[in-house]
């Protein structure tokens, strides 16, 4: 005789539910404390050695440290939602899902900006046909992104009218208070160093502005998540686990 073993089995499926709340307030507190750390060494800063590596892996102004790393992440994060939103759109043939692939293009265009400074190479142009670096044309690629703005907002009012109340609201919130810190702070801050230089005035003025680009980025994702909890599908994880018997 011969005995055979039967083996059965069985799937056990674990679908973990993704938290956006908690995580825009842990990208809240992660700005704060590079906000905090920043602007606290730079008041100090003739106190300190400012070619220390420490010190400029902090500083909000500097370019590819850590504020600047992480300023990347949240616009990378911010265009893989809105890819995310537009890929739903596309699979049940709704409305406006190019418009939402279109805003995903355009924040994977500032994430590469922000690791590269890809704008800065306007500032030359600009001063060159202007013929003058002073005054509005001191940060020159201010002028040509503000035309860039405002031809983006009209071509999507359309969009933005058609979104929930709640949503419309928090996209026009998020937007006024990125573009504060990006053009408006901007200007105020290269209107001060041309009229006082560096100081702690400028200081003020550069700390402010990257926080509000952050929290202004940290608001669209939260109006992001939202959205799609509410109107398309939770964020899920699901998880399978194969058990013999």
């Amino acid at each position: 005789m011969y005995s055979s073993e039967i083996m059965r089995s069985e799937k056990e499926q674990v679908v973990l539910r993704f938290n956006y709340q908690r995580f825009v307030w842990f990208l809240v507190f992660v700005a704060l404390v590079l906000a905090m750390v920043s602007f606290g060494m730079q008041f100090r800063k003739y106190e300190i050695d400012i070619n220390s590596k420490v010190y400029q892996k902090f500083d909000l102004d500097g370019e590819r440290n850590i504020p600047s790393f992480f300023s990347m992440l949240l616009l990378m994060t911010t265009a893989v939602i809105l890819y995310m939103i537009s890929s739903i759109k596309r699979k049940f043939q709704l409305t406006f899902r190019n418009h939402w692939l279109g805003l995903s293009l355009i924040f994977l265009f500032l994430s590469m900006d922000e690791l590269i400074s890809l704008h800065e190479i306007l500032i030359d142009v600009v001063r060159y046909i202007a013929g003058s670096s002073t005054g509005i044309f001191f940060l020159g690629w201010v002028i040509p992104m503000g035309f860039i703005v405002i031809c983006i907002g009209f071509t999507y009012l359309k969009f933005l009218i058609r979104l929930p109340l709640r949503t419309r609201l928090f996209f026009i919130v998020s937007a006024c208070v990125y573009l504060s810190g990006t053009i408006g702070m901007e200007t105020v801050g290269s209107y001060y160093y041309q009229v006082h230089a560096e100081g702690i005035g400028m200081q003020l003025c550069m700390t402010i502005e990257e926080s509000l680009e952050m929290i202004g980025i940290i608001l669209f994702i939260y109006t992001l998540l939202e959205y799609t909890h509410r109107f398309l599908e939770p964020l899920t994880i699901h998880c399978e686990f194969e058990e013999k018997i």
